[in-house]
């Protein structure tokens, strides 16, 4: 019954992960903006769902701008593709030259045996592509659910704490949860930010 048991579990978790991962996404990145929305809600006055619904876009502008600046870096990159082209080139030539010399391969059936591997390769690009295409699009899903998931745990973050101590039925351990909660949320915003630090160096 166990090993049924393991091999449902396993079953379950699969078909949910599309679920289950930007559920834990969202989880932690609205224990990272939670100290924001509070800001909003305490010093601007602003309302629990506007200070979600702001720190959120905020997050998410970020992560795109980020996104945007690695992007224009590659861009600077290709700039210089005519220079790299040509050291390729001059490099391929001494290589073909090299070969001839060494092993008595005509240039012409050293091109005729790369245009064979290529044709070869086609197959196997164009599966690439089609995989490449089918993970933005589950980067993209990812995305917005991880987006609506802290939607939803900045919004309902207070519901869901008193809900975990009223999991609790000894009052005495109120106390306990509410500092196990804080101490699991600084662990995590320290972490995370941290993490992203680290990206961004």
């Amino acid at each position: 019954s166990i090993l049924v048991s393991i091999v449902i579990l396993g079953f379950l978790a699969k078909l949910g992960e599309r679920i289950i991962v930007p559920m834990i996404l969202g989880l932690l990145f609205s224990i990272l903006l939670t100290p924001a929305s509070r800001f909003l809600e305490k010093k601007l006055r602003f309302s629990r769902s506007l200070s979600s619904i702001f720190v959120s876009v905020l997050a998410m502008s970020a992560i795109v701008g980020v996104i945007y600046l690695m992007a224009m870096q590659i861009g600077k990159l290709s700039q210089d593709w005519p220079a790299f082209q040509k050291q390729i080139t001059d490099l391929f030539d001494q290589l073909q030259s090299w070969i001839y010399q060494t092993f008595g391969v005509k240039q012409s059936e050293q091109l005729t045996y790369i245009n064979d591997t290529a044709k070869k390769s086609i197959s196997t690009g164009t599966a690439i592509i089609e995989k490449a295409v089918t993970s933005v699009s589950y980067i993209l899903m990812i995305s917005a659910f991880t987006f609506l998931f802290s939607l939803f745990f900045l919004i309902y973050r207070t519901r869901l704490v008193n809900f975990l101590v009223m999991s609790f039925s000894n009052d005495d351990h109120t106390d306990v949860v509410y500092e196990i909660v804080e101490n699991l949320q600084f662990m995590v915003s320290y972490y995370l930010v941290g993490f992203f630090l680290h990206m961004l160096i």
